[in-house]
């Protein structure tokens, strides 16, 4: 065997193994880059601005609204009687009541000269591994006027509210939803921005809404994920 036919049999053997690695070689290619496609499709969708991950009231939202995340319903008080809002440590919806007044999102709201309001509370328990969020979920009667309010229990915030039309500031809903976003001292994300009747945050994923329910209004404050799954 000359060289030259040597060095042409080597060529080909190259060829011929190479023809069995190539496609291998790009379907693991298109493989991973299919993986990395969808994984970063997936956190664009769900990853938090890096600065609004430590405000703790923006990472509770999205953990309760998790649908993945397990829920425990404890009734700490199932009737409706009059009861003192001391008597119960979780409690202070007179107080926060009386800020959405000083925020003009309340047009009234009086403390009852007893101290005394028909309340019905149910505490709801959400796991986010070893992290644990509660809501205050209560109906709250004062003055004759109900209020159906949503409390984040470890800093004491109004996360949703349902009351009679005339009881809510609505001239500009605009500005109730700032005002809401004020209160609960989530104006410091920054980037916040009105259309299509809700107020809307990029880096927190969050949404403030005002909806129209027979008699009622319902202001609230939900994760983008939970709005879109509402569709």
């Amino acid at each position: 065997m000359t060289i030259r036919n040597f060095v042409v049999y080597v060529i080909v053997f190259v060829i011929i193994l190479s023809s069995f690695k190539v496609p291998e070689i790009l379907l693991n290619s298109v493989s991973d880059n299919i993986e990395n496609e969808v994984y970063e499709k997936i956190e664009n969708e769900t990853a938090l601005d890096i600065e609004t991950e430590n405000i703790y009231l923006v990472k509770a939202i999205h953990y309760m609204e998790d649908e993945n995340n397990p829920v425990e319903i404890v009734t700490s008080a199932n009737k409706w009687d009059s009861i003192v809002p001391t008597e119960f440590d979780t409690l202070n919806v007179d107080d926060e009541l009386l800020k959405l007044k000083e925020y003009d999102i309340l047009k009234n709201f009086e403390i009852s000269k007893n101290g005394k309001y028909n309340i019905k509370l149910i505490n709801k328990l959400y796991q986010h591994y070893n992290e644990e969020y509660v809501i205050d979920n209560v109906l709250f009667e004062a003055n004759n006027v109900i209020y159906h309010v949503e409390i984040e229990n470890k800093i004491k915030k109004i996360l949703n509210i349902s009351v009679q039309k005339d009881m809510l500031n609505v001239d500009n809903r605009e500005d109730l939803l700032v005002n809401f976003v004020k209160y609960l001292d989530l104006y410091i994300v920054g980037d916040w921005s009105y259309s299509d009747n809700v107020l809307r945050s990029e880096k927190a994923k969050l949404v403030v809404s005002l909806e129209e329910n027979n008699d009622d209004y319902c202001l609230s404050v939900h994760s983008s994920n939970y709005i879109n799954r509402l569709g």
